[in-house]
């Protein structure tokens, strides 16, 4: 299937989906996840293998539990994207109960004219995410993305985040500095495996794996303030985000990488089913070999 019939194909899920009464939500979303599980997919090895690899003190059982949830959340997630990227503000803010703790020291970073620097982590629930922060700010952000600027899908994504975020391409660091000069709100998720250039090995979980120093070299020339956002749903199906401030040394760039993947790994170990774990997170360090063989 070419790139541009899976493009038309996903907006036609969207739109669909972005339709559905909020009632039905909860059992689509399931059997989108199951639906999933079921599936031969490439993704469900790399699910597997992350998972296993990562809570290798649990036993066979504990990981399926693990891996079959995770799978239930992604089908959820396909369901918040399209109201992420369709839904108006008002219908977004009237059917989906969220709260944000610290935002008030990022406000305060606007207000004096600093940049604010938001490193997040890939949460399966990432298109919702962003959707309900901007509108906690009242204005859209701006995405760092590893997106493709020509590619069909890729184009169908930043077309959907236009409601929330100005994307800035992967590769143009100096546009991201110079908008947190001038006192934007900028966020970056730098916990994927982007290969080994500007980056150093870290501890992911026990295991060696790379993270992009990138981040700390533009907290660094920036001189923007820091901030770690962490999301989960609450036992009350409130969505919940915490938004820390990060002390840092300008001038330790390793620190502060190893700092900022500790952090991350700490929050995805609270709500490890969450977690976006359909990316091959240790091709640099484990080989691309590691996710070939089913588990």
């Amino acid at each position: 299937m070419s790139k541009s019939l899976q493009a038309t194909l996903l907006n036609l899920i969207v739109s669909l989906l972005s339709k559905l009464p909020m009632r039905y939500h909860s059992c689509v979303g399931s059997w989108i996840g199951w639906l999933l599980y079921c599936l031969p997919l490439k993704r469900n090895t790399i699910i597997a293998k992350n998972i296993v690899k990562c809570f290798n003190h649990l036993s066979p059982n504990e990981h399926q539990q693990l891996i079959k949830q995770n799978t239930k959340m992604m089908g959820s997630a396909i369901i918040y994207t399209a109201i992420a990227w369709r839904w108006s503000d008002n219908k977004v803010l009237s059917n989906i109960p969220y709260k944000i703790t610290g935002i008030e020291a990022l406000n305060a970073c606007r207000k004096a004219g600093k940049g604010a620097f938001v490193l997040a982590m890939h949460s399966v629930f990432l298109e919702l995410d962003g959707r309900l922060v901007q509108l906690k700010m009242n204005e859209a952000f701006y995405a760092f993305s590893y997106i493709k600027k020509h590619d069909k899908i890729h184009q169908t994504m930043i077309s959907g985040r236009k409601s929330f975020s100005n994307t800035i391409l992967h590769n143009n660091v100096r546009e991201c500095i110079n908008l947190l000069k001038q006192g934007n709100v900028v966020s970056y998720m730098p916990d994927q495996d982007y290969g080994v250039k500007s980056s150093i090995e870290v501890s992911f979980f026990n295991q060696p794996a790379t993270m992009v120093t990138v981040p700390a070299r533009i907290a660094q020339i920036s001189g923007a303030k820091v901030f770690l956002l962490d999301s989960y749903w609450s036992k009350s199906g409130e969505r919940v985000f915490n938004l820390e401030p990060i002390a840092y040394d300008p001038s330790d760039v390793i620190g502060f990488t190893k700092t900022i993947s500790s952090l991350i790994e700490s929050k995805i170990s609270q709500h490890p089913d969450e977690y976006l774990w359909c990316h091959r997170r240790f091709k640099s360090t484990l080989g691309r070999d590691f996710y070939v063989t089913n588990v």
